[in-house]
């Protein structure tokens, strides 16, 4: 069992990787430091880090953290991630309300996000409802509303 694979006490087992740093540093084993630097999950672009991004207001901390440390690249890639940005998921969900879509084209304009407001502009209530809209198309097909 001491040379097993699953072994969690080994060189690279789970335990020592919780452990981690401090029986490294003690052993002087700098490879094994390294590798368990690079299993940390909260480290810069570690899965959790990428996961905590997509997370509505945990997003504007991480962004916070990543301003303070003053890491631009991680920065970046956190307000591009953030759901409720203007490329978010959260935003794209309500883009499809007609009337909160017909705001969000309106702040999208104002903001200079051409792609995002041509987006927006599909589900506005003047798409749904104009002549050609989707809405007067239906009411169309139904018997007796064409007159």
């Amino acid at each position: 069992f001491r040379k097993s694979r699953y072994n969690p006490f080994r060189r690279d087992g789970v335990v020592v990787r919780v452990a981690g740093k401090g029986l490294h540093l003690l052993t002087n084993d700098e490879a094994a430091l390294e590798r368990t630097k690079r299993w940390n999950p909260m480290r810069r672009g570690g899965p959790a880090v990428c996961f905590a991004e997509r997370i509505p207001v945990v997003n504007l901390v991480v962004q916070g953290l990543h301003k303070i440390a003053g890491r631009e690249e991680d920065f970046e890639r956190a307000r591009e991630r953030n759901p409720l940005g203007h490329a978010g998921y959260i935003t794209q969900a309500v883009e499809h309300i007609p009337i909160a879509a017909d705001a969000l084209l309106c702040l999208h304009k104002f903001r200079g996000h051409e792609e995002d407001a041509e987006r927006a502009r599909v589900y506005s209530l003047r798409g749904l409802a104009g002549s050609r809209g989707a809405l007067t198309k239906l009411a169309e097909l139904l018997p007796g509303t064409n007159l």
